[in-house]
């Protein structure tokens, strides 16, 4: 993995410029020639600080933090390369290049045209590729050798990607197994039915398989605002079950045949669950225009999946209520009595109608106050979508990312890229002038 490495800039090898007679020299800033004195190192170190693209890259205020980047390949590969390491740059440490100041640059208009003729199309690099390689960055920087002397921390994109892979496959296995837990509690809590718990979880996981397997149809990959999909189809693939489940449960105390109370609980609620299902997934496919691809593909991909748990619960579920029900033949054909048939979450319900009704002039204000507050709050809130403040702050890589941008120049970037509609226009030198203009405002 470590063959991705493209470049490594420290201010070992930092690009150095210096006049020599009539020719502008480059050099790297200290390559193998390593101080050894305090007469040498204070020369460097008076250097150092007046270039401009030195401090704050390179090396902290305080001169306790170095900075090093590693530039890689990822995302850069063209489809169909053969080598990572064709157009690949080496050099030593003392190469030096000169540019006499009497050179005329030969015009290369015919090769960009020919260029553009033949756009590249780049290989998207997969989160396990920067795991992997996170991995071997991790194993050298371990080593006692660094680590005994120096502390290391990594930030940038490969370091997310990482932590968010680690997350997917590790984190996400594990919340999707607890609310399967919390899930099956509550069904057993509400329907003390075996079969009321299982049959929900069938139809939820036969969901899951039928959306991630239209991901791959699609072409959409998993990511993990996408795998907020499978929490959502959770929930309502469970609400429609349970509908279904609990009138059913309902018309069979009502001494309804097996039959008859699946007829009257679909007459009843099948409606009403298309209804929901339908409105929840219109809403959801409003986000496929938002022009934000994972926030795309998270629309497509949750309306299909609140639609295929709607679909299974209609046709499969009283496939599999003839298989397996959820009350026995003997409370069927002897109910008890509805005091006691009543759940205690049905009598809590309705003691809150009664309340409802009688005391309407202190419940209306009452929601019209915290109503209000709620909408003081809505303009207190803030968005912001850096992934870095989504991780919990004792975590390694927040103290990482807070120390960087508080003592060096900051993680984040910003590229600008400007198009003068001329070959060469760039070099004008009143777009240059522009330029440094914008790059000083800035």
């Amino acid at each position: 993995m470590l063959e991705h490495i493209t470049d490594v800039k420290t201010i070992i090898n930092a690009s150095y410029m210096e006049t020599r007679e009539t020719a502008l020299v480059t050099r790297a800033f200290i390559g193998n020639r390593i101080p050894k004195t305090k007469t040498e190192r204070d020369v460097i170190h008076r250097q150092a600080i007046t270039q401009q693209d030195y401090p704050l890259l390179y090396f902290s205020e305080d001169m306790r933090l170095g900075g090093m980047m590693i530039k890689t390949d990822f995302n850069a590969l063209q489809e169909g390369d053969i080598s990572k390491d064709e157009g690949v740059s080496g050099g030593g440490l003392d190469d030096e290049e000169s540019v006499s100041f009497d050179e005329v640059e030969a015009d290369s208009s015919a090769g960009k045209q020919a260029v553009q003729e033949n756009a590249p199309r780049f290989v998207k690099t997969d989160m396990s590729d920067y795991a992997a390689f996170m991995k071997e960055v991790y194993n050298i920087i371990n080593q006692p050798k660094y680590a005994d002397v120096l502390e290391f921390h990594p930030v940038g994109n490969p370091v997310l990607m990482d932590i968010s892979f680690k997350a997917m496959i590790e984190e996400a296995g594990m919340m999707f197994g607890g609310m399967l837990l919390l899930i099956s509690l509550v069904l057993w809590l509400l329907f003390r039915s075996l079969s009321a718990v299982v049959w929900p979880l069938v139809i939820i996981t036969v969901s899951l398989v039928w959306v991630i397997g239209l991901c791959g149809w699609l072409a959409i990959p998993l990511s993990s605002i996408v795998e907020v999909t499978t929490f959502l189809i959770l929930a309502v693939g469970v609400a429609d079950t349970v509908h279904i489940l609990s009138g059913y449960l309902y018309f069979r105390f009502q001494e309804q045949v097996h039959e008859e109370a699946l007829h009257s609980v679909f007459k009843k609620s099948g409606l009403a669950c298309f209804l929901t299902s339908v409105t929840t997934a219109v809403g959801l496919t409003a986000l496929a225009f938002v022009p934000i691809v994972p926030i795309s593909n998270f629309g497509v991909t949750a309306a299909l999946g609140v639609m295929t748990a709607f679909a299974l619960t209609i046709f499969m579920l009283p496939l599999m209520l003839d298989i397996w029900r959820p009350v026995s033949k003997k409370r069927a054909q002897h109910p008890q009595d509805t005091t006691t048939r009543s759940h205690v979450l049905q009598i809590i319900i309705q003691k809150l109608e009664f309340l409802n009704y009688r005391y309407p002039r202190q419940i209306i204000p009452l929601f019209l106050v915290i109503t209000i507050i709620m909408i003081i709050g809505v303009f207190k809130v803030q968005v912001d979508t850096n992934l870095v403040e989504s991780i919990r702050d004792s975590a390694p890589i927040r103290k990482a990312y807070s120390l960087v941008d508080e003592k060096m120049g900051g993680t984040g970037s910003m590229t600008i890229l400007v198009d003068t509609g001329l070959s060469d226009g760039v070099k004008d030198p009143r777009v240059m002038s522009a330029v440094e203009a914008l790059q000083e405002s800035l």
